[in-house]
């Protein structure tokens, strides 16, 4: 008779020498044919693989957004694999039928496996904490300063009672819920993965029938836009008067959530975003709290990387609320536990800045949960958002949670930190904190403001500099909220009076130089031009270097002032802008850049003859090598690539700039022999293409850009050499191009009040029956010469967000514009490669991961059988609407 050990080995090979919960994460990263092989293998392997924990991990990674829960996970994985191009080949009957049951297995046991079945099945009803050790309010007695001096001010958790009893919500059923909204879809979080959209009445379904240790969980930040009526049913407590972020309208970002959760599930360990403070009001349900203080990292929470800096969130694991109440916290001692309670209905917590919380439902609960900001947490917000979550929080943890990577690069960006010209992540955080200063009354706001300015963005010194370069440009003094940056990412960006002063402070000075020099010149060109007259470019006031006294560098900064173009960018407003407003601004920006693509080029069409392969350049300062700069666009065609370190001119060749401590000193100039061979001024942007091409592939594998059946078809999709795209031939030369046409840089006037369902109405007619919405297009730092088609791809996917009754009258309105501005449109119909081919393949090669953000905003593409198929679905409109130099 065999013993358990040989039975395992038996049933598992040589899987058995592994224990069980290493088999079960093996598993989970095989494919789903591979599963249901295995689950054929043997009785062992089936048990292994049958396990509804497994299917759930398949049913979430296939969804892709979107989730219709089909009565358990196998059947779920299944039908979506089913739906899936390309996918795994599932027999009739096992679609129809599922995998089939776990068959007995005798003398056969798992601890490992039954505390997943277990977890799976508990019932928390009676899980209540051993003792309530959080401080209970009387919301009825209690004065709002009286709660902010006692409780908000000092940071500190509160229990507090009575604070909803006149709310509509109180009234809430699931029934009554599923009956106004059951077929609307909301969003729900799933336990490790990104959030999915279900149908309220699917979502309702699952929470019936469901065992899963952590259950999915409606988490939805939008309701209010999509139910706007379940606003009406509950209002903010008035003991939480102060909410800063109010300031931003409707820009602000999610704050407010409705929660719908079955037993079990609930929210893992967590610091909520952004360093704001929550209240959350229980409606119907109980829940299990736990928290602990700023500075104590929960027990069994880990940090992991280190974010961009523009990450608002931590990045940390955690197990799943049931896990740590049931593994984790029973071996606490004492004096480790967090604070508990039992939040009953009726009854509101409040969590302030930075405190973490773990939740846990013991029944079927509803909640509504806001996040503000108030002045007791103001300084924190501030700093948490100039500075990303994580930097933010190191000062509380210290550098044991911090690996070596991550500490060598915070080394490295704390020279410049200490300059005030770290990369700040929240790129609306100045223009919030100035409208604060100017709005708000309250004594202490501005004294917070100016000294969080003064420690996060060394506000004083740009004070100083903004006071030096205000009087040589003579544009008056400037105020003192105006040392705040409207945005402070690679380059620092400020307000005076009426007019923008952009400082070139890019990490690596040659970009910010090549950026400034590409600006000044192009907007130079537009002096006096109908563009700049009809307030459709910003215009031009002077130019200023400024002495930062770094002290890496001996080259001062340089910095641009311009006329203040009114408005709001694209990516504040686009979801608020009715669709007669969006289509007016398709059209217009069509006509924008057509009059940008035709203005005269500085470069001629004679270029230097090489004597040599390589020169080499020497900077001791920054005027020499501005003026070395402006040469090369003066005398040629130019392009940059986002390394900074490496540009194109048809004037000299290969341009690599060689850095030492973080600032140019040389450039090596590699001269081309293809310029002499018929590139000629197709010579910079040419060059950028291969340099693309030669890495292009390897990096959207990396980042899994593309769904994995696209991406094996990717090298062979893109020509081998890019110059084909643009035939490097005489019938047109190339023009000059924004670069960027990102929906940060197109503005658009609008109201910005807020509206009950979130959207700005229209603005009425003009007096002619027209709607024309001003626009504005800025930052030119990106600019050089190239395919006019290769600007469309930022405004198709950025600006236009992949929508093609937008995309199409923004290419008629720029071909009707070319031609009356003396363009070639041949540039566009007298090509040997179709339109929608050249435009594709500049998606794929295009450095802002603009094929991501396609399959993002067009999900029913990641369908596609091949690329030509997307191509032809997404850019197809280029080729319909371009016919005998004509739009259709």
């Amino acid at each position: 008779m065999q013993d358990a050990s040989q039975i395992r080995h038996s049933g598992l090979g040589d899987l058995a020498v592994f224990p069980d919960d290493l088999i079960c994460r093996v598993l989970e990263c095989l494919d789903l044919g591979s599963i249901l092989a295995l689950a054929a293998t043997s009785k062992f392997l089936r048990v292994f693989c049958l396990e509804e924990p497994l299917w759930q991990t398949y049913a979430l990674d296939l969804s892709e957004g979107s989730l219709a829960w089909r009565g358990n996970w196998q059947k779920t994985a299944l039908a979506l694999i089913d739906e899936k191009p390309g996918g795994v080949d599932i027999p009739e009957r096992v679609l129809q039928n599922g995998v089939g049951e776990v068959f007995p297995v005798l003398d056969f046991s798992s601890l490992e496996l039954y505390k997943r079945w277990y977890r799976c099945n508990m019932d928390v009803e009676r899980f209540d904490p051993p003792s309530c050790s959080i401080e209970r309010v009387d919301g009825r007695s209690i004065l709002p300063e009286m709660f902010f001096e006692c409780f908000d001010r000092l940071g500190k958790p509160a229990l507090i009672d009575d604070l909803q009893t006149d709310w509509g919500a109180m009234r809430w059923t699931l029934n009554g819920l599923e009956e106004k909204f059951g077929e609307l879809r909301f969003s729900i979080n799933c336990p490790g993965k990104t959030s999915v959209k279900m149908e309220l009445k699917n979502f309702l379904r699952y929470m019936e029938v469901q065992h899963d240790e952590n259950p999915l969980y409606l988490f939805d930040g939008e309701f209010g836009e999509s139910c706007p009526e379940m606003l009406q049913d509950y209002r903010v407590p008035s003991i939480f008067p102060e909410d800063f972020f109010n300031k931003l309208a409707t820009s602000r970002p999610p704050y407010r959530w409705v929660l719908i959760g079955p037993p079990r599930s609930g929210s893992i360990w967590h610091i909520d975003p952004t360093a704001t403070s929550a209240w959350n009001s229980l409606i119907s349900g109980r829940k299990r709290w736990a928290l602990y203080p700023p500075g104590t990292v929960p027990p069994g929470v880990e940090f992991t990387s280190l974010p961009h800096p523009a990450c608002q969130d931590m990045d940390f694991q955690s197990p799943s609320a049931l896990f740590w109440f049931l593994e984790i916290y029973p071996n606490l001692d004492p004096t480790e536990r967090p604070i508990e309670f039992l939040q009953q209905p009726g009854e509101t917590v409040f969590i302030p800045s930075g405190w973490w919380h773990c939740v846990l439902n013991l029944e079927t609960s509803v909640a509504i949960t806001q996040n503000f900001v108030s002045r007791a947490n103001l300084k924190e917000v501030v700093g948490c958002l100039a500075r990303g979550a994580f930097r933010y929080h190191l000062r509380l943890y210290g550098e044991d949670e911090v690996g070596e990577e991550e500490k060598e690069q915070l080394m490295n960006e704390g020279g410049a930190a200490a300059e005030g010209l770290s990369v700040v992540g929240c790129r609306w955080l100045g223009q919030w904190m100035t409208r604060l200063w100017r709005e708000e009354t309250h004594a202490d706001v501005k004294d917070i403001l100016w000294e969080s300015g003064c420690e996060y963005f060394n506000a004083q010194m740009w004070l100083s500099i903004l006071m030096s370069a205000c009087l040589d440009l003579d544009l008056g003094k400037p105020k003192k909220y105006e040392a705040l940056p409207l945005t402070a990412t690679s380059n620092w960006v400020f307000r005076v009076g009426d007019s923008i002063i952009k400082v070139y402070v890019n990490e690596v000075e040659m970009k910010g130089m090549l950026q400034s020099v590409v600006e000044e010149l192009l907007l130079q060109s537009m002096t006096n031009s109908t563009v700049v007259e009809k307030g459709w470019v910003p215009k031009l006031k002077g130019t200023h270097n400024a002495d930062l006294r770094l002290p890496h560098s001996k080259l001062k900064s340089p910095m641009l002032s311009t006329s203040l173009c009114e408005g709001k960018s694209l990516s504040d407003c686009f979801q608020r802008l009715s669709a007669l407003h969006l289509i007016q601004v398709a059209t217009e920006t069509g006509k924008i850049l057509a009059h940008i693509h035709t203005i005269p080029m500085q470069s001629s069409t004679e270029f230097m003859p090489f004597s040599k392969e390589t020169d080499t350049v020497l900077f001791r300062d920054s005027a020499p090598m501005s003026d070395w700069l402006k040469s090369q666009i003066h005398d040629g065609t130019f392009w940059q690539a986002q390394d900074p370190t490496i540009a194109w001119s048809s004037a000299e060749g290969e341009i690599r700039i060689l850095m030492r401590d973080g600032a140019p000193c040389t450039a090596t100039i590699k001269h081309q022999n293809e310029v002499r061979r018929g590139f000629g001024p197709w010579y910079p942007f040419v060059s950028f293409l291969r340099w693309r091409r030669a890495t292009v592939v390897e990096h959207h594998k990396k980042s899994g850009s593309m769904p994995n059946h696209l991406m094996h078809e990717l090298d062979a999709y893109l020509p081998e050499d890019p110059s084909l795209l643009v035939e490097a031939s005489p019938r047109f030369d190339p023009c000059w191009l924004h670069g960027d046409m990102t929906h940060d840089n197109i503005l658009t006037t609008l109201d910005d009040k807020p509206h009950k369902n979130g959207v700005i109405p229209a603005e009425p007619p003009q007096e002619n029956g027209a709607f024309n919405p001003p626009v504005t297009v800025i930052d030119f730092g990106d600019a050089g010469h190239g395919d006019a088609l290769y600007d469309f791809v930022a405004v198709a996917i950025s600006s236009l967000k992949c929508k093609e009754d937008l995309m199409a009258p923004f290419l008629d309105s720029y071909l009707r514009n070319r031609g009356v501005l003396g363009g070639e449109p041949m540039v566009f119909s007298n090509r040997s490669i179709s339109l929608s081919k050249i435009a594709m393949c500049y998606t794929l090669l295009h450095e802002d991961s603009a094929v991501r953000r396609v399959f993002e905003l067009r999900p029913e593409l990641r369908k596609s059988q091949t690329l030509d198929e997307v191509q032809v679905k997404f850019w197809g409109f280029l080729d319909k609407c371009v016919t005998n130099n004509h739009p259709c």
